[in-house]
């Protein structure tokens, strides 16, 4: 059945008016798009992806840029590519790096503003970018030193020109045909995912051809060309990362995904979601999702411009199940990888609202003028307040925050220009931009290939020179393979805290040099632990600490019983008024000497860290121990010698804070 299009011709003077009126509209969305991608564009730190967005980008030529993409084997280069001059000539910092980003998502808005209006009209478009400039997930990869967001805007571009190209006439083949080939190659060379957009645009022109036969041979031929055009430009990286393209294959598995898990998310994210990668992420409501289920049903439901829709269906069925069956990462926040279906749903979505005021357009008079406007407002409204409160949410609620390298690198410099010693292994990328340029950590083993001995005198000459210790590991350790650096430290030293993000361990050791001798409990009466264990002596420095101090805490454990139960422990540092001021919870010797191993009258000599904090009031503290099983949190009871109870925490030590 040939489209049906309700629309009316207008008067001229409402002509004149709308080609005021929305190009006004455009500039203002890009406006706001722009506003709403910049704002707090440094307000947290770059995280893991970025950081491989700034090593790549920060080699010294383009062709040091190409060859460190190439063995990372993963993206494209085109990015990479256009980043690199960018920092040469605008810095290195967060604001930066991410600045580009956002140019791309700005421009992003306008360009499916054309694209909707070429596939439906001027409503459409408008209704299409209004979306697309308050979706959260856009505004988030607008903010990310990753090229999704130039991903997304030639494919948008592409789509376009590949529209256009398949309804020109020869004389305007020529410069369509340019622009698709230019915004396709665009594509292809920032993300591998953006190739099954491509996918759709011939399985559309392929399909006209079916159809119309000789009366298509002309356009077909122009896109087939196109096509080809495109993949010659693609080519050369292809056979340029071949070899490591196939070294990598062989250790990639498929990863299984439901395709209806996919579907929800993906309808859940580009609907008005926001990507969690530190947490676990919670999927759009139903009632958040209906309006948008509504208008994707409606949009498929008009009779007009039916071949529009069936590209935007196709479109984002094909990237949909391409990716599926290619396989993708289920790192999390992984719906990214389906982006370059999301302008589709967008335009899906535009579709469907304003083909409400089509109809009512209809209507005579000034009737239908006046519901041309308010039923698709009214369709789209609680979609924007859905997208409101989800943006509100991501620049508001930690939730939606990235690993805070800034933060945690802030506090190794910090300790490290107070002296503390700082151990490298690995190869972590924050450290290669958060650390200050010229200073020098320490990489141990000193040499690959040593002894275990070299490699433990090596680290215990560090602890005798330093009061502190940072450890920070990323990704494989050759010259150490077994960690024997960390299972020094774990045995000789106090351990404050281990934190990981992402892949990277920051681990903060103490190794005081006045620790002094163990004494007795300041507990009025031996204890024991339901007679299995008690606690005799203790040691702690520094005895007076200040605010903000580390508190290094050895303990020595008398075991009465042999033991069936790997019993966690937790010392507890309770301030003025009853307060708890610092809590660690473990197991003996940092994990490396559980309770089922102790034999019966062996003495076990604990090491602990605390970390007191910064606001912590001055006055008197006491610490405190106790144990639980961890399968069920249970502590045990602390027995007097008569075998009464006593409570389920022992009393270590009274401590005066400065």
């Amino acid at each position: 059945m040939a489209d049906r299009d309700p629309r009316q011709p207008a008067s001229l003077p409402a002509a004149r008016a709308r080609r005021i009126i929305v190009p006004l509209a455009v500039v203002a969305l890009v406006l706001i798009a722009f506003i709403l991608r910049i704002y707090r564009l440094d307000g947290q730190s770059l995280w893991g992806d970025e950081m491989w967005s700034y090593v790549h980008s920060s080699r010294g030529s383009l062709a040091a840029v190409l060859e460190s993409v190439r063995d990372d084997g993963v993206h494209p280069p085109l990015y990479y590519v256009v980043l690199y001059p960018w920092m040469v000539a605008a810095g290195q910092s967060e604001f930066a790096i991410r600045y580009p980003s956002v140019v791309f998502g700005t421009l992003g808005v306008a360009a499916i503003y054309v694209l909707g209006r070429r596939l439906g009209g001027a409503g459409m478009g408008l209704i299409a970018a209004l979306l697309h400039t308050l979706s959260p997930i856009h505004v988030y990869y607008s903010q990310e030193a990753r090229m999704y967001s130039l991903t997304i805007l030639s494919v948008i571009l592409s789509s376009y020109f590949f529209w256009r190209l398949l309804h020109a006439t020869e004389a305007r083949g020529r410069s369509l045909w340019a622009g698709y080939v230019l915004s396709s190659a665009l594509a292809v060379n920032s993300h591998l995912f953006a190739i099954p957009v491509l996918g759709a645009h011939a399985l559309v022109w392929i399909g006209r051809l079916a159809w119309k036969g000789r009366a298509a041979w002309a356009a077909a031929r122009r896109c087939a060309a196109a096509q080809a055009a495109t993949f010659a430009l693609f080519a050369p990286w292809l056979a340029y990362v071949w070899e490591r393209t196939k070294q990598l294959s062989v250790h990639v598995q498929r990863m299984g995904v439901d395709l209806r898990l996919i579907i929800r998310r993906c309808l859940s994210d580009f609907s008005a979601g926001v990507p969690v990668l530190t947490a676990d992420v919670d999927e759009a409501r139903l009632e958040v999702l209906l309006p948008f289920l509504l208008l994707l049903a409606l949009a498929l439901a008009w009779p007009w411009r039916k071949r529009a829709a069936a590209f935007l269906a196709l479109s984002i069925g094909l990237v949909v199940t391409a990716v599926y069956y290619i396989s993708f990462p289920t790192l999390r926040g992984w719906t990214r990888f389906f982006l370059a279906a999301s302008p589709f749903y967008h335009l899906l979505l535009a579709r469907g609202a304003d083909g409400l005021g089509l109809l009512a357009r209809a209507a005579p008079g000034r009737v239908g003028k006046t519901w041309r406007l308010v039923l698709p407002s009214a369709m789209i409204l609680p979609l924007l307040a859905a997208q409101a409160g989800a943006l509100h949410a991501y620049y508001t609620d930690p939730l939606y925050a990235r690993w805070d390298y800034r933060g945690q690198m802030a506090e190794v410099v910090d300790d490290f220009e107070g002296e503390a010693a700082v151990i490298l292994q690995g190869r972590p990328l924050v450290f290669e931009y958060y650390f200050p340029a010229g200073e020098q950590h320490l990489t141990i083993p000193a040499e690959c290939g040593q002894d275990e001995a070299a490699t433990q005198a090596e680290i215990a000459a560090i602890a005798a020179a330093h009061e502190k210790i940072w450890l920070v590991r990323s990704g494989p350790t050759p010259c150490d393979p077994n960690l024997r650096v960390e299972q020094w430290l774990r045995e000789h030293t106090y351990r404050v805290e281990e934190r990981w993000l992402e892949d990277t361990l920051f681990g903060l050791y103490l190794a005081p040099s006045r620790m002094g001798a163990y004494a007795p409990l300041a507990g009025p009466e031996r204890v024991t632990f339901e007679g299995l264990f008690e606690l005799d002596s203790y040691a702690i420095h520094p005895q007076r600490p200040h605010p903000g101090d580390d508190i290094a805490v050895a303990l020595g454990w008398r075991a009465h019983s042999a033991m069936r139960v790997d019993y966690k422990f937790f010392l507890v540092l309770i301030g003025p008024g009853g307060s708890v001021r610092a809590q660690r919870d473990g197991m003996p010797v940092n994990w490396l000497w559980p309770t089922t191993l102790w034999e019966v009258g062996e003495t076990i000599e604990d090491h602990w860290g605390l970390a007191l904090p910064e606001d912590a009031p001055a006055g008197s503290y006491s610490l405190y121990v106790g144990a639980y099983e961890p399968s069920t949190g249970r502590r045990l009871s602390t027995l007097a010698l008569d075998g009464s109870v006593i409570g389920d925490m022992a009393l270590v030590a009274h401590l005066e804070v400065q």
